[in-house]
């Protein structure tokens, strides 16, 4: 379960995300929609803590984003839209790549299961 609190992230005098709070319960697929420059990818970016909020809290399977980032990234994988590494670089290549990042063994088999599954 991922749960969001009051979200906000400023830069500055600039809010790029004001004050949102949502849940998404465990099994649930959902989709971030909006108008570039809506907040989009700093809200996920502050849920996976590679930006820190201004105010508000995250949690996810009950770990909190900012004291337990690393545990969190040991179970759960983000793959940007447009990763802006290697332009000819499919995806299937690029996650193993980026997987060398973090230690945990899931993200693996769940790459392997669905890259095969997939094509």
């Amino acid at each position: 379960m991922i749960e969001v609190k009051n979200l906000t992230k400023s830069y500055g005098k600039f809010v790029a995300v004001k004050n949102i709070s949502f849940e998404i319960q465990r099994g649930s697929i959902v989709g971030f929609v909006g108008k570039n420059g809506a907040g989009k990818t700093t809200t996920v970016r502050c849920m996976l803590d590679f930006l820190k909020p201004t105010a508000g809290s995250v949690k996810i399977n009950g770990l909190d984003a900012s004291s337990d980032s690393e545990r969190i990234k040991s179970f759960l994988g983000y793959m940007p839209s447009d990763p802006m590494l290697y332009p000819n670089c499919a995806y299937s290549a690029l996650f193993p790549f980026c997987r060398l990042f973090y230690s945990g063994g899931e993200c693996k088999y769940i790459y392997r299961r669905r890259v095969f599954k997939l094509g």
